[in-house]
């Protein structure tokens, strides 16, 4: 009887043991991004106080992981610029064409993405009116999934939308 006991008892102990478990975790209530001298640092409201801070002058710095600000999944306060931006090729190898057609001058800007969320290229420049190619290099890219969020802004109006490119 005592055998089975001990036996049950060593059985079920370590199952309760680590049934639950605290681990630390934050939720967050409100973030944003800002400038610091020539660091740019992401911050976040509402963090539990669980997880290690550092504090001084005039500063408190709690480490953990925050998600990109700027994610490249929509545009939503931008007009869709339509079959005016075209992309290609898609697989990418080596280098991705950007042609665009508008019947304005204007400034298209560009950020590509990593899968992460992470800027990998931002880059700007002047279209001209008509049909207008760039040719942006991709070789030193590794192979993966990217996006790429384009914007268009002439004479106050902007248009943007998001590509996802496959680099090969």
């Amino acid at each position: 009887m005592k055998q089975k006991l001990l036996t049950g008892l060593f059985c079920v102990l370590p199952v309760l043991a680590f049934s639950q478990t605290n681990t630390p975790s934050t939720l967050n209530a409100a973030g944003g991004t800002g400038a610091v001298a020539a660091n740019t640092l992401d911050w976040s409201v509402g963090e539990m106080a669980a997880v290690h801070t550092a504090s001084g002058a005039g500063i408190i710095i709690t480490h953990g992981i925050l998600q990109p600000a700027d994610l490249p999944v929509s545009v939503n306060d931008l007009d869709d610029p339509g079959d005016r931006i075209k992309v290609y090729p898609n697989p990418a190898e080596n280098q991705l064409y950007l042609e665009t057609s508008f019947e304005y001058v204007g400034v298209m800007s560009c950020i590509l993405y990593d899968a992460a969320g992470k800027t990998v290229m931002d880059f700007a420049y002047q279209v001209e009116r008509g049909t207008d190619t760039r040719i942006i290099p991709v070789d030193k890219l590794a192979p993966a999934t990217y996006f790429l969020k384009m914007i268009y802004e002439s004479g106050g109006h902007s248009s943007g939308t998001v590509f996802t490119i496959q680099k090969q």
